[in-house]
């Protein structure tokens, strides 16, 4: 079928890069690096958007109809294909620092501090086929996935404070927001935060305990409205474009022992 369609087998990707790196350790138990990136991807395989028949029902040109017909030969009511269909490039920042120091009572404290923000934008899309426009091909709900559908923004606030045979440690995750609009109205996902939380505790070399929780605060991605009928078959929070799973909090509490 997707011969049929003239989409042509898969060829490798190309792509061309280039990075500039900082880093900065002063002596005093503090570290930052940065890390600037450009990459451009051409022929970049991607999954097609859904290719629908053309045409009044019960259309059997293929000059009026193409698509309609194509698809009807074989019993097949939509199709999409992996095809090398466009011409992507991702700017971005990746930036990390770290602060360790030890307390007066032989505590040991660690700061870390994340943050990464990349673009990711369509420059171009490239139909193979003579009967799919390039719109057709790679349409504005696939674009929107592509480019919006992960966090362009990602954070990372975490601490740990060792002392003794005790280790607690709290890391507070961020997702920026998200877009996407593959069935129905667009769905649009707020940026959130997330908090995991462990506490050790070491009895002896061999043996150990820890009680904590992912997700702490039982958060969730914001729910999907409208698009009828998907919420009404339960798909509350859609399922394009959600950076976290949708399991809530989850709470432990382990013990660990080594023979």
């Amino acid at each position: 079928l997707a011969a049929a369609f003239g989409i042509q087998p898969l060829k490798e990707e190309t792509s061309q890069s280039s990075t500039l790196g900082f880093a900065w350790r002063p002596g005093n138990g503090f570290s930052l690096t940065a890390d600037l990136y450009n990459i451009r991807i051409d022929d970049r395989i991607v999954l097609s958007g859904y290719v629908t028949p053309d045409g009044a029902p019960g259309c059997t040109d293929p000059a009026v109809c193409p698509a309609r017909v194509l698809l009807e030969a074989v019993n097949v009511g939509a199709a999409n294909f992996f095809t090398n269909a466009i011409d992507t490039k991702t700017k971005g920042v990746d930036i990390v620092a770290q602060y360790e120091t030890m307390l007066a009572n032989e505590a040991k404290v660690v700061f870390d501090l994340a943050y990464g923000h990349n673009v990711t934008t369509v420059v171009a899309i490239n139909s193979q086929s003579s009967l799919l426009s390039p719109a057709a091909l790679f349409d504005d709900a696939q674009v929107t996935l592509l480019e919006h559908g992960l966090p362009q923004d990602r954070g990372q606030v975490g601490f740990t404070y060792s002392q003794g045979r005790w280790r607690v440690n709290i890391n507070n995750s961020y997702y920026g927001q998200v877009f996407g609009k593959g069935f129905g109205p667009e769905y649009h996902g707020r940026g959130k935060w997330l908090t995991d939380l462990g506490v050790n505790f070491k009895a002896t070399d061999k043996l150990d305990f820890t009680i904590g929780g992912n997700h702490v605060f039982d958060v969730y991605p914001d729910e999907w409205e409208g698009g009828s009928p998907f919420p009404e078959l339960g798909f509350v929070y859609g399922w394009e474009t959600l950076p976290f799973g949708l399991n809530g909090g989850y709470y432990y509490a382990r013990a660990n022992f080594k023979f």
